[in-house]
């Protein structure tokens, strides 16, 4: 993943009182609904994706590293999609 969608991930998980060590990315992060919600929200506008119903699993997003590529796949989709319209 680009280093620059990098660091505006990891401000964004911050930026939503969200807390981890850049040192373990695949360590478990802690967020309660509401960050949650707020976090994929963010994530949504900051880099115009939309993260469907069927990927708002626990699972899915519970470690930095696991959050990062699903935006890296969602980012890489939605460059296909627009280049197949």
């Amino acid at each position: 993943m680009n280093n620059e969608i990098k660091v505006k991930l990891y401000k964004i998980i911050e930026e939503n009182g969200i807390y981890f060590d850049y040192k373990n990315l695949d360590e478990i992060i802690e967020f309660d609904s509401l960050q949650f919600v707020s976090l994929l929200l963010s994530i949504e506008e900051e880099f115009n994706i939309e993260i469907n119903d069927e990927l708002l699993d626990y699972e899915k997003m519970n470690t930095v590293s696991k959050l990062t590529q699903l935006v890296e796949d969602l980012i890489i989709d939605n460059d296909v999609v627009k280049v197949s319209l």
